[in-house]
């Protein structure tokens, strides 16, 4: 789904426990010309949107792309809390992809 974050705190993903990996892009300017803002997304708390802030979370720019967990490692439980961004810009356009642990199939009952 695409997602817009301007200068004022959003959530881009609800908590999900069952979630198994995330996936948080940037548009490229060459889709989204407009997409030229310094943007931050943070997991379980509202960033801020200065660099030097400790409570900045993850900064990106255009073509930024955060991809959790590392290959063959689980998700880190931060990453299933809800995930917040923050831009310096209005209306920077995001990719935002998850995915969750399919329920189980119950038999059948007879």
């Amino acid at each position: 789904m695409i997602i817009r974050v301007g200068t004022t705190s959003r959530l881009v993903l609800n908590d999900n426990p069952k979630r198994r990996s995330v996936l948080i892009t940037m548009q490229s300017t060459q889709i989204d010309t407009g997409n030229t803002g310094q943007c931050f997304v943070a997991p379980g708390f509202q960033p801020q949107s200065v660099v030097s802030d400790p409570a900045a979370g993850f900064p990106m720019k255009q073509s930024d792309t955060l991809f959790y967990p590392e290959v063959g490692q689980p998700l880190p439980e931060k990453w299933k809390r809800a995930i917040w961004g923050i831009c310096d810009a209005d209306t920077q356009s995001f990719i935002v992809e998850e995915e969750v642990e399919e329920a189980e199939a119950k038999p059948p009952t007879t």
